[in-house]
C-alpha cells in the first residue's frame, strides 16, 4: 500500500489526501488509474471553484494547494479570480481564470474551452468544489476518451436542495 505523505492537520486535507494518496480500496484505484505512483510522481490536481475570495471553499481550496506544493505535486486552481488569488500563487499554485461560477446559460459556452484545456495541460485529477464548477467540468470531462481524461472528483460542501442542479455533486468518481 502507498505511504500517505505527512501533510498539514486539516478534515479537508485529510480526506483529499486519503482519496489522492491511496487511504482506501476504492482510492487506489482512484489514483492508480492515473497511470502515475502518486507518492513518487509528480501529480497535477486541478480545483475548480466559482471565485478565490474570503470563505470556506476557499480556505480549503489554499489549504490543499499548500499541502500538494509541499509534497511537490502541480496545484492549479481554476476560478472566476479573486482576492486570494495573489496568496494562491506565492503558496506556488497556478491560477487559470476562466468564468466557471455564474449561473447563467452563458457559462455553458465555457465546457469546450476548458476541454481543450484539459486537452492540452492533461491534468490528473480534475476536483470540482462546486456546482457550476461541477457541471462545467463535468460536460467537457464526459466528451474526452476515458483513456485520456483525467479523474473527477467533488466535494459537497455542506448541504444543498436535493434537485436536479444539486445531484452534480454526486456524479465524482470520489465524492468528499
Amino acid at each position: 500500500m502507498l505511504q500517505r505523505p505527512k501533510l498539514p492537520h486539516s478534515p479537508i486535507v485529510a480526506k483529499t489526501s486519503w482519496i489522492i494518496f491511496g487511504g482506501c480500496r476504492n482510492c487506489i484505484s482512484f489514483t492508480g488509474s492515473t497511470g502515475k505512483d502518486p507518492v513518487s510522481s509528480q501529480l497535477t490536481i486541478v480545483q475548480l471553484l466559482p471565485q478565490l475570495n474570503a470563505g470556506g471553499v476557499e480556505r480549503g481550496t489554499l489549504e490543499i494547494n499548500r499541502a500538494l506544493v509541499a509534497e511537490g505535486h502541480r496545484s492549479i486552481v481554476i476560478s472566476g479570480g479573486g482576492q486570494l488569488v495573489p496568496q494562491l500563487q506565492n503558496e506556488g499554485g497556478e491560477h487559470v481564470q476562466m468564468q466557471v461560477w455564474k449561473k447563467s446559460p452563458l457559462t455553458l459556452a465555457n465546457v469546450g474551452k476548458l476541454r481543450r484545456w484539459m486537452r492540452d495541460v492533461q491534468p490528473d485529477i480534475m476536483h470540482a468544489r462546486s456546482r457550476v464548477p461541477a457541471w462545467v467540468t463535468w460536460l467537457a470531462w464526459r466528451k474526452m476518451a476515458a483513456a485520456s481524461r483525467p479523474r473527477f472528483m467533488t466535494t459537497a460542501h455542506g448541504m444543498n436542495r436535493p434537485n436536479v442542479y444539486s445531484k452534480i455533486m454526486t456524479y465524482g468518481e470520489q465524492v468528499i
